[in-house]
């Protein structure tokens, strides 16, 4: 697994990444990681080097919020729902979404947000779920500022 890391302090600071390039989904009926991401300056520590797919807290708070967004296109000639999670150090899932319908060819913004007490160095990542049968019928993921995961 890749890492982001943000750097230290004394007392916890926000912090974020962003998705750094489109991507087909690539999702089935299974939760899915989300890759490719990279520091968001608009938060301290972003200067930090950029190694992937996880966002590593600069300092524990206790019920810190942690929140996601995505935009999703959906294939030409299929909609589906979307639901997202964020997990904690690849074994606790610390907030699922709701399913949200991304209809064929719109854009649909998918999201997930809730408090969760993280520690100093804990490792987040999103995970993706698709209702689709197959995979190659999946809708794009748009890159930029829109598609972030942040601990506030």
């Amino acid at each position: 697994m890749s890492l982001l890391v943000i750097g230290g302090g004394e007392s916890f600071a926000p912090s974020a990444m962003r998705k750094s390039g489109a991507a087909w989904a690539g999702l089935d009926e299974s939760w899915r990681l989300i890759p490719t991401w990279i520091a968001d300056p608009d938060y301290p520590g972003s200067e930090v080097s950029v190694s992937g797919d996880g966002l590593v807290v600069q300092e524990g708070k206790i019920g810190a919020t942690l929140a996601a967004s995505v935009a999703f296109t959906g294939h030409s000639s299929l909609g589906a729902d979307v639901t997202l999670r964020l997990r904690v150090n690849d074994s606790t899932v610390a907030v699922t979404g709701v399913a949200k319908t991304c209809p064929e060819k719109v854009t649909t913004t998918v999201t997930v947000s809730g408090t969760y007490t993280v520690a100093t160095g804990d490792v987040i990542t999103l995970q993706a779920l698709g209702d689709w049968a197959f995979n190659n019928q999946n809708p794009s993921i748009a890159a930029g500022a829109a598609a972030f995961v942040r601990v506030t």
